[in-house]
């Protein structure tokens, strides 16, 4: 059965640590997963993604992660990412500092400016 995010979603995406505590997650073990969710179905009707930032990743990984992310969407997805809001390295998941998202709250996100703003509380009083 396909994983089904729903329309008007945001999915967001974070790596921890490789093999061992000293080594990244590797851009080969990323694309792999993300072509999981792609062939599963969920990355068709999402509205968004943040990507978190990757554990000892450095820029040059960071750009083959933008790479495989466009890729996808082009290849299995059959989507344009252009049209398709992707912030990247955002402090949340396995980093420090972290930012705790709050699953099901709105969110906007604008991938020109680089913003991911959370509009409502996470919880309620």
């Amino acid at each position: 059965m396909p994983l089904v995010l729903g329309k008007g979603k945001i999915l967001f995406l974070e790596s921890s640590m490789g093999d061992d505590i000293s080594l990244p997650y590797s851009v080969t073990d990323f694309r792999s997963s993300l072509v999981d969710l792609a062939l599963s179905g969920a990355l068709h009707d999402i509205s968004g993604m943040a990507i978190g930032r990757g554990y000892k990743y450095d820029r040059q990984m960071q750009d083959e992660i933008a790479g495989v992310i466009g890729e996808i969407f082009d290849v299995i997805v059959a989507r344009e990412p252009e049209g398709l809001p992707i912030v990247m390295n955002v402090d949340f998941g396995h980093t420090s500092p972290l930012l705790t998202l709050p699953i099901g709250a709105l969110a906007q996100m604008d991938s020109h400016t680089d913003e991911f703003m959370i509009l409502e509380p996470g919880v309620q009083a």
